[in-house]
């Protein structure tokens, strides 16, 4: 999933928090989640291989669309602590704002389309099963692309932020924060094209009918004329295998942002105090 705005500014979450100690360990707990939730994504990724058990394939299912909600509840409290965060001005003219409403709105379109992919949500009706397939193939789309566009602006903000200065002050803190920072939106971004490329193949694959690549010789005449109008060479293990390498992407980044959150509490720094949030940059 996308990053979570890359400001190094120590987030209260004084809607569950009693204590400023404790928003310092639920952002903690919370990028600790994100991290198992990615863990999640890759087994069920690779859960979709062809070859599998169909139980493997149920699980996969299973997995994927509880780790989505896990991003989602995420997400919406991220949303949650901005907004308490920025109680004394103008919330909307904050442009933070508005990228974690792409995140929050996308990771919502990707947890419906893992919804719909989940064979147990039909009972048992294959006709509804095949249509529901096909919506969550474009809820997969727009979502990761959701994710992509997320990332885009959570990558023009750190440009303009002064945490994306190295080396200020000299200082080893303020080397590692931005390197970090860099490194895991560059991983979202590469997680995002994965995430987009993928789900479009597995529409290729629902909506059109893509069958198993099978060798020319161990085809008949009439197999061979039947599919000579298909693109497709074993087209869902090829989007598998995207989603894998996209959980992968997404697995390195929320690492990331947790040694970049145990670095910052460690440290006791706080970029309000230390330079110039890109949360103010940017009004």
């Amino acid at each position: 999933m996308p990053c979570r705005h890359h400001s190094l500014r120590s987030r209260s979450y004084a809607q569950v928090a009693l204590h400023p100690g404790h928003g310092e360990c639920l952002e903690i707990a919370l990028d600790t989640i994100m991290f198992l939730a990615t863990v999640m994504y890759l087994l069920a990724s690779a859960f979709f291989y062809s070859g599998l058990p169909a139980s493997f394939l149920a699980l996969g299912e299973l997995l994927w669309m509880i780790g989505s909600l896990i991003f989602l509840v995420v997400a919406i409290l991220e949303l949650i602590e901005l907004c308490g965060s920025r109680c004394d001005k103008t919330i909307c003219q904050n442009p933070v704002l508005y990228e974690q409403l792409v995140h929050v709105s996308s990771t919502l379109v990707f947890t419906i389309g893992t919804v719909l992919l989940w064979s147990g949500f039909y009972g048992g009706n294959r006709v509804a099963e095949e249509k529901g397939e096909l919506n969550a193939c474009y809820c997969l789309i727009v979502g990761s692309f959701g994710f992509l566009v997320s990332t885009i602006w959570n990558w023009m903000s750190f440009s303009f932020a002064d945490e994306a200065e190295d080396g200020l002050d000299g200082g080893d803190i303020d080397c590692k924060g931005p390197c970090i920072t860099r490194s895991a939106l560059f991983c979202a971004s590469l997680g995002s094209v994965c995430f987009i490329l993928g789900s479009w193949l597995f529409s290729l694959d629902v909506e059109d009918g893509c069958d198993e690549y099978l060798p020319p010789s161990l085809l008949t005449a009439q197999q061979t004329k039947t599919r000579g109008g298909n693109l497709c060479v074993s087209i869902d293990d090829q989007a598998t295998v995207l989603f894998m390498v996209g959980s992968a992407f997404f697995l390195v980044q929320n690492g990331l942002n947790l040694v970049k959150v145990c670095i910052k509490h460690n440290s006791g720094y706080d970029e309000v105090d230390a330079h110039s949030d890109s949360e103010r940059l940017l009004e």
